[in-house]
């Protein structure tokens, strides 16, 4: 574990231990506050043989739930240790910063798992939709994608739920691999995606997801599972006004693309959609 120094006095330069990771400090080893009288004492701790003057010296670890973060440095003159009410104001001071650090650790986790989907690591349908609910409010363009694992449910009831886990996985790694930094890559729900590319021609879009669709292949004999297919719908953010309504067109394609065979990408947009639509409601 690497240690950053930070120095509390901003008139004295970089932190005066030279320490660089928490197996090389004796104070986070013992996970105990210690106190040195100089750097000849017998038991001194080796780093204060490089302060740039002999000092003494009190190091308090600074950790949350057990964990060590880092350690609290504090330097005196040689043969005058920091008194012991200081080194006890330094444990409550690191008591006090290592609860902070818990309490925004939990707070950081709790809005990862309200965001994204919790077996594949994606944004999940809730943060999907924030985003394109962003992208709509900032009148920024987008090509959209639904994409669905061909014959998900006899791929799970042939193989188990866990193969059924690991393509699900498999896929949303390729997803990931194969978007820009900028784009999103969302589990809708089940077995059902959604790409969302900015400011990308639906042409580019659906020239991407063949190149996906390629990478799968590929990926699914490496990791060698059982051979599966994916199906796209697509549509552009012109085609309607709303988030539901944008999926919902993206859809048809989808459905159009498993009419068709499956395992093929299929453009959709608002006429095409009333017809799908049309025919499943008679």
């Amino acid at each position: 574990t690497r240690l950053w120094q930070v120095s509390v006095n901003p008139t004295a330069g970089a932190g005066g231990c030279p320490v660089e990771t928490a197996e090389g400090c004796v104070a986070m080893r013992r996970a105990q506050a210690l106190v040195w009288d100089g750097p000849g004492a017998i038991n001194a701790c080796p780093q204060l043989r490089a302060h740039a003057a002999p000092c003494s010296a009190a190091c308090v670890p600074v950790g949350v739930n057990g964990h060590l973060l880092g350690v609290m440095h504090v330097t005196a003159p040689e043969h005058e240790p920091p008194p012991p009410e200081l080194v006890g104001q330094l444990v409550k001071l690191g008591g006090q910063v290592g609860g902070r650090v818990g309490a925004q650790r939990t707070l950081e986790t709790t809005r990862l798992q309200a965001s994204t989907d919790g077996l594949t690591g994606l944004a999940n349908r809730r943060m999907l939709e924030a985003r394109l609910g962003d992208l709509l409010r900032g009148q920024v363009s987008f090509a959209l994608a639904v994409a669905d694992v061909d014959h998900f449910k006899r791929l799970n009831d042939t193989y188990g739920h866990e193969t059924g886990d690991r393509a699900l996985q498999l896929f949303a790694k390729v997803l990931e691999d194969n978007v820009r930094g900028h784009d999103v890559v969302a589990r809708y729900g089940g077995e059902e995606f959604v790409l969302v590319y900015p400011e990308l021609s639906v042409k580019k879009a659906m020239e991407v997801i063949e190149r996906i669709r390629s990478a799968l292949e590929r990926a699914i004999a490496e990791a060698g599972l059982p051979a599966f297919t994916c199906s796209f719908g697509v549509t552009h953010s012109s085609s309607a006004g709303s988030v539901d309504a944008i999926i919902r067109i993206a859809d048809a394609g989808l459905f159009m693309a498993k009419d068709m065979g499956r395992n093929r990408v299929v453009f959709a947009d608002p006429e095409l959609a009333a017809k799908v639509f049309d025919e499943r409601a008679v």
